[in-house]
């Protein structure tokens, strides 16, 4: 008995479904299959939006550090120049020491004087390369680490495009039984 009402049941179901009436149960689950759909696009998006700031980011801190990179550069060449500068002064200093045989404490408290600001500069140069050699290390970090970002924003974004994809294709299925239905009706 049971079964025979479930049947009738069942089939007087299909005959409106086949009429092209629908249950506000089934509507309801294809607009909520609609919805997580959209969902989950919209989450995509703003894990996007998210890597684009990062890789944005990183491009400015490469900027910086290569600007850095050539302030030094200029600091270094300055630096090199007036140590050679400070050594022809050193060396005329010694010819003239040589030549004269007076003043020779003057000449030589001066002569310990500018090896004393070479060797300042040097230090400086020293500091100045030191600082310049660093900055290359970091500036080579830099991209490689953007070169492996970029590679891992490649990979996520040929996922979210296969994802994004699979929704379109989903979406498209779901209109076209709508509309297959509709024509049904």
């Amino acid at each position: 008995m049971y079964a025979a009402d479930y049947l009738i049941q069942t089939n007087a179901r299909r005959v409106e479904q086949a009429k092209g009436d629908h249950s506000n149960e089934d509507n309801k689950k294809y607009v909520a299959k609609l919805q997580k759909k959209q969902k989950k696009l919209e989450d995509v998006e703003k894990k996007y939006k998210i890597l684009f700031k990062s890789v944005k980011k990183l491009n400015d801190d490469l900027r910086g550090v290569k600007r850095d990179m050539e302030k030094s550069t200029e600091e270094s060449t300055q630096v090199s120049e007036s140590i050679d500068q400070l050594q022809l002064e050193i060396e005329m200093t010694e010819r003239e020491i040589d030549g004269l045989g007076r003043g020779k404490e003057d000449v030589l408290v001066k002569h310990d004087v500018m090896k004393l600001e070479v060797k300042n500069r040097r230090d400086v140069l020293f500091s100045a390369a030191d600082t310049l050699f660093t900055l290359e290390n970091r500036k080579y970090q830099l991209e490689m680490s953007m070169e492996e970002r970029m590679r891992e924003i490649t990979v996520h974004k040929d996922v979210l495009n296969s994802e994004k994809r699979a929704c379109a294709e989903e979406k498209h299925k779901v209109m076209v039984e709508l509309a297959d239905r509709k024509a049904r009706v």
